[in-house]
């Protein structure tokens, strides 16, 4: 008897084996309840009787069930059912003809904006090429409903209908559709050879700053080695030595540690004036002609004609502008501002971007810069 039961727990052991590689595995329904109903033992205590069925419970355990090894049909009965994967198809194909009529409405964008920038002798390299090159414009409009791509294509600039065309109504952040950008920051021009020295030597001496509490004078030596004491409001006292060097017209090069250097717009007044700030948004433009120029902004492009007053967005759209001159004091004064096209989150008011300058050394120079980077010879 005992030689019987051995040889049924090995067929059990056997039986197992063979139902983890059954064909139960492909059938999972086949492999649960309905083997152990009819070939199983009630009870689940007769090992030997496994050997008819251990194809079958083994094939339950696998799925899923508790048996103990050599099968128990309650427990290979009681194998939970097997829910059928599904596969992933992936994103749904863009419809073909959207795409295209999307690329019409981007070739029309950026004909109107190359004729826009073109009318006022802004030049920016490659745009033709390069616009909307890196913008989810294509594929959200594709996704768009087909009135709403019509809507945008019939328009003169299809970008500035945008809102018109009610494109974005009841969109979710994630998928708003917003025009591409067309601005950027124009390479700066190398200086002449020789040229870098003659300013490093103009700066020789010392020279006392001043901004929100804080005097610090640079002490700048032939080499472009500075020495820098600067006291707190609260009469704190520290120094540093920075290094500066010119390689680039309106930059200067500005070491502060011997593994860090900023870059610092860079304007000399007169010999006892001159600008240094490390923010480039800060911009400063030549103007020749008072009734009739152009500025660029951090991101927008200021066109003054007259009284007339216009303002190119970084996008390449055309927004009614307000600007005027004035005086503080004995500085000619410019003032510029426009409608952003953003809206306070809390309110829903419309944000208005206002940019100062004043008119220094036969530049318009962004008060911020005048503000933070003056710089007067002792």
């Amino acid at each position: 008897m005992k030689q019987v039961a051995m040889v049924g727990l090995l067929m059990g052991v056997m039986g197992v084996g063979a139902g983890c590689k059954g064909k139960g595995q492909d059938k999972p329904t086949a492999a649960g309840a309905g083997s152990s109903a009819t070939e199983g033992s009630p009870t689940g205590s007769n090992a030997g009787a496994a050997g008819g069925s251990a194809a079958k419970a083994g094939s339950a355990a696998e799925q899923g069930g508790s048996a103990a090894l050599g099968g128990s049909a309650v427990a290979a009965g009681s194998a939970a059912p097997v829910a059928v994967g599904t596969v992933d198809a992936g994103p749904t194909p863009a419809d073909p003809v959207a795409v295209a009529q999307c690329q019409r409405i981007i070739d029309k964008s950026r004909l109107a904006i190359a004729a826009t920038l073109a009318k006022h002798e802004i030049n920016i390299p490659d745009f033709e090429k390069n616009y909307a090159e890196r913008s989810q414009f294509g594929e959200l409009c594709s996704k768009l409903d087909e009135p709403k791509r019509s809507c945008l294509e019939a328009a003169a600039q299809p970008m500035a209908a945008i809102g018109s065309c009610n494109v974005n109504g009841g969109a979710a952040p994630d998928v708003i559709v917003q025009a591409p950008y067309v601005s950027y920051d124009a390479p700066v021009a190398p200086l002449a050879d020789g040229e870098g020295a003659k300013l490093l030597a103009g700066l020789v001496g010392t020279w006392r700053h001043e901004f929100a509490g804080v005097v610090s004078t640079w002490a700048i030596a032939a080499d472009g080695k500075v020495n820098i004491n600067e006291v707190a409001r609260d009469g704190t006292a520290k120094t540093l030595e920075y290094a500066l060097s010119f390689d680039a017209a309106g930059q200067v090069k500005v070491r502060t540690t011997p593994s860090s250097t900023q870059t610092y717009a860079y304007f000399r007044l007169d010999n006892k004036t001159v600008l240094l700030g490390n923010n480039l948004a800060y911009r400063i433009n030549p103007v020749a002609n008072l009734k009739k120029f152009t500025l660029k902004t951090q991101s927008e492009w200021i066109v003054v004609d007259g009284n007339a007053c216009e303002v190119i967005t970084d996008r390449g759209l055309t927004t009614p502008g307000t600007c005027a001159w004035g005086k503080a004091g004995a500085v000619k004064t410019f003032k510029a501002s426009w409608d952003s096209g953003r809206t306070m989150q809390s309110t829903g008011k419309a944000i208005t971007e206002t940019i100062d300058y004043q008119l220094l050394a036969g530049h318009v120079v962004d008060q911020r810069l005048v503000n933070i980077g003056t710089f007067k010879k002792q």
